[in-house]
């Protein structure tokens, strides 16, 4: 189970998530993502705020779509890099994307998005 994760149920990101409980991961392409979509990653000023909740109508589209995916399998959590791992912060970023491997392939499913 990775470090943080979302909640699709609740929306929000998760840093003690039950590890009992599935999770799937979303596949994306940064270069893709416009100025709004970045104020979609999790950074030491948005953790607080992510960590409450946030609403599904206002992230970027292929986010929304990876949750309804996710609602749709019934899966409780969703890993993207973007909103899990702290960005700006070599130590976070270090450790997480070390664990990228067993991330993947621990989850249930992969979510590709172009």
């Amino acid at each position: 189970m990775p470090t943080r994760v979302i909640d699709a149920e609740g929306l929000y990101v998760c840093h003690q998530p039950n590890r009992a409980l599935e999770y799937a991961c979303l596949s994306h392409r940064w270069a893709d993502w416009n100025s709004a979509a970045s104020l979609y990653q999790l950074t030491g000023q948005t953790y607080d705020s992510f960590a409450k909740g946030f609403q599904l109508e206002s992230l970027p589209s292929s986010l929304q779509d990876a949750i309804l995916v996710n609602r749709a399998f019934e899966i409780r959590y969703l890993w993207i890099d973007t909103m899990c791992i702290v960005q700006g912060d070599a130590e976070d970023r270090a450790r997480e994307t070390g664990q990228m491997c067993a991330i993947y392939s621990n989850s249930v499913l992969t979510i590709a998005a172009k």
